[in-house]
């Protein structure tokens, strides 16, 4: 079972992830020092700001089903 929702969460992330917009030219910008604001929201819209909580919310409980996995395995 833990499997099955570690699968469903991998895929959500991806998803949510690839929803989100590029607020910087990619990985070139990043690189070169682009000049990034550092993920603060106060400038972001409200389908953007719900993406991102979205993307931490996904990623805390794929985080957790990992952890509970791990464990099951050991025990």
């Amino acid at each position: 079972m833990a499997r099955i929702a570690a699968v469903v969460l991998s895929v959500l992330v991806i998803i949510v992830v690839l929803l989100q917009p590029g607020h910087q030219a990619g990985l070139s910008a990043t690189i070169a020092g682009g000049n990034e604001q550092g993920g603060t929201s106060h400038h972001l819209s409200p389908l953007e700001r719900l993406l991102q909580r979205a993307t931490w919310v996904i990623g805390g409980l794929f985080f957790a089903d990992a952890l509970a996995i791990a464990w099951l395995t050991v025990h």
